[in-house]
């Protein structure tokens, strides 16, 4: 597997909090941005944060987004990430935002969020 780049990301699973009022690390950073990004709705900075070998595990699916690359110049896996960060903008209408609760972080580059739709406190 391909260690994704410091402004990619790929959540896996829950381990050492990261407090928001802590300095921020890149790992954190890179959160704030893609979250920004799907409340922007802005689909050309979100994919550059996103590394084509990521498994994005959302416990609202059956089954974690794999966005593994294949080895094609554009990849299925890649359109399928397109496809479903453009669905998911598409329907969160101009109103809904994501509010980061809180970011665990693991090993770099493991890092999990708890989020909620809602107003964004800052």
């Amino acid at each position: 597997m391909q260690t994704p780049k410091h402004h990619e990301f790929c959540p896996h699973t829950y381990l050492l909090p990261v407090s928001l009022f802590q300095p921020s690390s890149p790992l954190t950073d890179v959160i704030q941005e893609f979250y920004s990004s799907l409340n922007d709705k802005d689909i050309t900075r979100l994919e550059k944060l996103i590394s084509l070998d990521c498994v994005i595990e959302d416990t609202a699916y059956y089954k974690p987004l794999d966005v593994k690359v294949l080895p094609a110049c554009i990849s299925l896996s890649h359109l399928l990430q397109y496809l479903y960060f453009t669905r998911l903008i598409k329907v969160m209408g101009k109103n809904a935002k994501f509010a980061i609760d809180e970011v665990c972080q693991g090993v770099e580059p493991t890092v999990a969020v708890m989020w909620h739709l809602g107003k964004i406190l800052r």
